[in-house]
């Protein structure tokens, strides 16, 4: 499914709750009110690139089990610093169920910017 070289996307939830700062206000009439600084939480898009694969070379017989090392293979994937390697079928897994993870960065900024709207609303 994937090649190296190839990037999907991650969006990731920054909460804003202990950084941010109230600001108290009174108006013409006297009600004192306040506002923060910033949001509670706050979005960022990271892009994850897959830098490897691990293609595993069996020798000899294995007893048959739930593991079929002609049906693994391993990914290795980067997000600039750390480098994790996460089996095939999980990568595909996180992508089609998970609701933070994207094949395209619009498709991440779009669920970025339909989020955002939510919390608007709220």
């Amino acid at each position: 499914m994937f090649k190296v070289g190839d990037k999907f996307y991650q969006v990731v939830e920054d909460p804003n709750v202990f950084s941010r700062k109230k600001i108290s206000m009174t108006d013409d009439n006297g009600v004192e009110w306040y506002r923060y600084d910033k949001p509670i939480r706050s979005y960022r898009i990271q892009a994850w690139t897959i830098v490897g694969r691990v293609i595993p070379t069996v020798e000899g017989e294995l007893v048959p089990c739930d593991w079929s090392p002609n049906e693994t293979v391993l990914h290795c994937v980067c997000p600039g610093v750390d480098t994790d390697v996460i089996a095939e079928s999980e990568l595909k897994t996180w992508i089609e169920s998970a609701k933070y993870y994207f094949l395209t960065e619009q498709a991440a900024q779009a669920y970025v910017d339909e989020t955002i709207l939510k919390e608007k609303d709220i």
